[in-house]
């Protein structure tokens, strides 16, 4: 209202009408329960229409002829005594296989939401995660921050991770979570426009209603402790750990721990499609066979990059030997000719009396 009634001068009919658009620049609303998100409504511009007075120099009258309306995010997933472990950022050569032999151990599934480079780099534990029963999801392939990229970049880093997925597993995903936990529960319209995109291609958004901060490692017990009684409050159904950027022996140590007690408690561990009520073939569809060759050609595209990378690796390291090995030899050289002046520094003095005393006497006797 502000844009009209804040400028000076008086009120005319056509800074009236000025009031009959309304538009919701703000607020996110939430509808159901659960942590699986889904955009179902899109904001909408209100519209009214203005009666002016001329002759007073008033608005008389209004007549809505549409409402305006935020975002419209409706949960789903929300299930009693059900958890599903998640792990987000790996995978990682030395934490994935740790934990993988952990939720083996203890005998229940997990999703693991991969950042494409990671599963670039180490293809033969996304294979072993799906060979053991697990999920994968999608975690972009660099981990940006999506709420402060462009549209083009978030499809991009969609896009990559998928075909990562498809080459090397024979599998699509459906399961997003967005980067630093940001957009897992949106609260902006910045934050909901990334996650809308990724929903117009398909996936599923997967939030997280507990987050025992592992990654600040306060302990395995702490851990622990934290989960369940989240878990034991209602809080939600969805546990985020991570699998990679750090130090997981704390959150390796848990699992068994966080298996135990939340089984005493008549908790059952699903995977994201049993807590929708989905099979694993709706949730991670097998690439169709016209797609499987283009998957190999990505596959092929894939290595190359790794050799690449490894190569350019090699080559800084290479590099680095050279280099010092060059300071080693200039500085030898240094110390070699330093000593070699101070040698003939010291030798000299004692040539003088032989030169001197060879000389022909020119005293006359």
């Amino acid at each position: 209202m502000w844009k009209v009634f804040g400028r000076k001068g008086s009120l005319d009919a056509a800074r009236a009408e000025e009031l009959a658009e309304i538009r919701f620049a703000y607020g996110v609303d939430y509808e159901g329960q659960g942590e699986v998100l889904e955009v179902t409504a899109q904001p909408q511009i209100g519209r009214r229409t203005i009666k002016f007075d001329a002759q007073r120099g008033l608005i008389s009258g209004e007549r809505f002829t549409a409402f305006p309306s935020p975002y419209v995010i409706t949960r789903h997933g929300s299930a009693e005594h059900k958890i599903v472990l998640t792990f987000d950022d790996g995978p990682d050569p030395k934490s994935t296989p740790l934990i993988l032999d952990a939720l083996r151990e203890a005998g229940v599934p997990a999703t693991f939401f991969i950042i494409g480079a990671n599963g670039q780099n180490h293809p033969e534990l996304l294979r072993r995660a799906i060979a053991e029963g697990h999920e994968l999801g999608n975690h972009t392939f660099t981990h940006p921050n999506i709420s402060s990229i462009s549209p083009q970049q978030l499809e991009l880093e969609l896009s990559a991770t998928q075909h990562l997925l498809a080459s090397e597993v024979g599998r699509h995903s459906l399961l997003f979570r967005s980067p630093y936990a940001v957009d897992a529960e949106p609260e902006t319209i910045d934050q909901v426009r990334p996650v809308e995109l990724a929903a117009r291609q398909g996936y599923v958004n997967v939030g997280m209603q507990i987050d025992p901060d592992d990654w600040k490692r306060p302990g395995s017990d702490a851990i622990v402790k934290r989960v369940v009684e989240a878990a034991e409050r209602g809080e939600g159904n969805i546990v985020l750990l991570h699998d990679s950027g750090g130090d997981r022996t704390q959150t390796i140590a848990a699992i068994p721990g966080i298996v135990e007690e939340l089984h005493k408690r008549g908790f059952e561990f699903v995977t994201i499609a049993q807590l929708l009520g989905r099979s694993r073939d709706a949730i991670m569809p097998p690439v169709p066979p016209e797609e499987q060759l283009r998957s190999r050609f990505d596959g092929a595209a894939f290595a190359v990059i790794n050799w690449a990378g490894a190569a350019i690796d090699w080559l800084f390291v290479l590099g680095i030997v050279l280099g010092i090995a060059r300071l080693l030899f200039v500085g030898g050289l240094a110390v070699y000719q330093r000593y070699r002046e101070r040698h003939r520094v010291l030798i000299r003095p004692m040539r003088h009396p032989s030169r001197s005393s060879c000389r022909p006497s020119t005293k006359k006797k």
